[in-house]
C-alpha cells in the first residue's frame, strides 16, 4: 500500500512521525465508452464552440465564475493552492459525538513512522479512554483540509477529512417538532425499532450492485473486444523501436572494443548473431 502523506502529527510540543494511507478502496467498476465497430476507446477533445476548433493545451486557462455568470481568468493554468506542508496539526480536542457525521469526507489510516510508535500509542490510548477526537489542520494533495483524528481498533488511528462548514447546504423543510405524535404511535414505533436493533456487521451488507456487474462481465468474457491503439500511435511506436535498435547496433562495436574480431570464428558468429 502506497503512502499518500509522510510527515508529523503534532500537538503541543509533541511531534509524532506518521504516514497516511487511504482507508477505502474505490468500489466503482471501471467502464469506458468504446466504438463498437473497432473496439477503440472514445477520446474527448477540448473544443471551442465559438472558434469551432480543438484548443491546444497552451491556450487554456482556468476561470472563476461570478454570481452574474461572468468569468474571471486566473493568471495561472491551475488555481493557486496552499503550499505543501508535512504537518498534521492538532488544534483542539472534542467529544466524539460533538462533530456531526454529516461533515465527514474521506477516511485515511494514520500509521506511526520511524521512532513514533511510543508517542503514537500514548495518543491513541488517551483518545480511547477519554472518548475524544482531535481536530486537525493539514495540507493534503496541495489542498488545505480540516480533519478529525480518532482512535480506531487495535491501536490504530484514523484520520477523517471534513467538509468545510460553508459546504453544508440548508434545506427548508417542515421541522419534526411541528408534528405532535401520539403516545401510542411513539410506543409502537419504539417497539419496531427495538425489534430490528442488532449489532452492526458491515460484512452483512456487501456492494451487491458491484458483484452483479462483475458477474455480468465474467459471463460475457467471450465477447471481449481487444483494445486497439490508434494507427498513428502504432506508427510512432514502430519508429521509436526501430530507432532504438539502430542505436544499439551502432553502439555495439564500440562497446566490444574489437573483442569480437579477436575471438575465435565460432564466437565471432555468435556475437554477430546476437547483434
Amino acid at each position: 500500500m502506497r503512502s499518500l502523506f509522510s510527515g508529523t502529527l503534532g500537538f503541543g510540543l509533541v511531534a509524532i512521525p506518521v504516514q497516511l494511507y487511504k482507508a477505502l478502496e474505490n468500489d466503482q467498476v471501471a467502464l469506458h465508452w468504446v466504438h463498437r465497430p473497432c473496439g477503440s476507446r472514445i477520446q474527448y477533445k477540448k473544443w471551442c464552440p465559438v472558434c469551432d476548433r480543438i484548443v491546444a493545451a497552451d491556450e487554456l486557462v482556468k476561470a472563476g465564475v461570478l454570481e452574474d455568470g461572468r468569468l474571471v481568468p486566473l493568471d495561472e493554468p491551475q488555481p493557486v493552492r496552499a503550499p505543501a506542508e508535512r504537518t498534521i496539526g492538532l488544534v483542539s480536542f472534542h467529544a466524539a459525538d460533538e462533530i456531526d457525521p454529516i461533515y465527514y469526507d474521506q477516511a485515511y489510516w494514520v500509521a506511526p513512522g520511524a521512532g513514533g510508535r511510543h508517542p503514537y500509542a500514548v495518543l491513541w490510548t488517551v483518545l480511547r479512554e477519554t472518548g475524544r477526537v482531535g481536530l486537525a489542520e493539514l495540507t493534503l494533495a496541495r489542498r488545505r483540509r480540516l480533519a478529525v483524528v480518532r482512535p480506531w481498533r487495535e491501536g490504530l488511528l484514523a484520520l477523517q477529512t471534513l467538509h468545510w462548514p460553508e459546504s453544508l447546504r440548508t434545506l427548508v423543510a417542515p421541522a419534526a417538532s411541528a408534528a405532535v405524535p401520539s403516545p401510542k404511535e411513539i410506543r409502537l414505533a419504539r417497539t419496531l425499532v427495538d425489534a430490528l436493533t442488532e449489532p452492526f456487521r458491515p460484512e452483512a451488507y456487501p456492494n451487491r450492485a458491484k458483484q452483479d456487474l462483475l458477474e455480468r462481465l465474467a459471463a460475457r468474457a467471450g465477447e471481449a473486444i481487444a483494445v486497439r491503439a490508434p494507427a498513428g500511435m502504432l506508427a510512432d511506436l514502430v519508429a521509436q523501436l526501430k530507432a532504438s535498435v539502430e542505436a544499439v547496433e551502432r553502439a555495439a562495436p564500440a562497446a566490444d572494443g574489437g573483442a569480437a574480431e579477436a575471438a575465435p570464428p565460432a564466437r565471432r558468429r555468435r556475437a554477430r548473431a546476437a547483434r
